[in-house]
């Protein structure tokens, strides 16, 4: 069971290792990302950054499908990260089953655009034009999809913020 899918684009943090984890009672974490499974530096960082006795695997979107797939999948309580909308909506619409709520908390866009061309959708949120659309797209999945930087903050529907754009 996926108790939350969250866009991060730290990944994992110490908002992450210390308030979510906990709140969520998840007993693992799957960091799914593209880039980041390739830089070895970075999965290392990951992994020091989880805490002890919580399972963690850093795969690509696609191999990360494949591990939820996986029968075995369905006997653990997890987290999983992604760093962008797009990835997310690509987990979501595969495992709308298994996913218990989307969550958006830290995003700055696409590093290559400047900051004067993003959007600030939230305190923490700032978005690239075709990330509107993404954000519209999950939106449309009958899943809670909400902004929150932590477990102790009220949740706000990202669907209500989208009606101002």
């Amino acid at each position: 069971m996926i108790k939350l899918l969250r866009i991060d684009d730290r990944l994992i943090h110490g908002q992450i290792a210390t308030t979510w984890i906990k709140t969520l009672m998840v007993n693992s974490i799957i960091v799914a990302n593209d880039k980041v499974v390739e830089d070895e530096l970075q999965v290392i960082a990951l992994k020091m950054a989880v805490p002890y006795g919580i399972k963690i695997a850093i795969k690509s979107i696609d191999d990360a499908l494949k591990l939820i797939s996986d029968p075995r999948f369905s006997s653990l309580d997890s987290l999983v990260i992604v760093n962008n909308p797009r990835d997310a909506l690509t987990i979501a619409k595969n495992n709308i089953e298994l996913i218990e709520e989307i969550n958006i908390g830290n995003y700055y866009g696409n590093k290559d655009i400047p900051e004067n061309k993003k959007i600030k959708f939230d305190k923490s949120v700032f978005l690239d034009p075709e990330d509107l659309d993404v954000l519209r797209e999950i939106c449309e999945l009958p899943l809670e999809f909400n902004f929150q930087l932590v477990p102790n903050e009220n949740k706000r529907k990202v669907s209500s913020s989208l009606k101002n754009f």
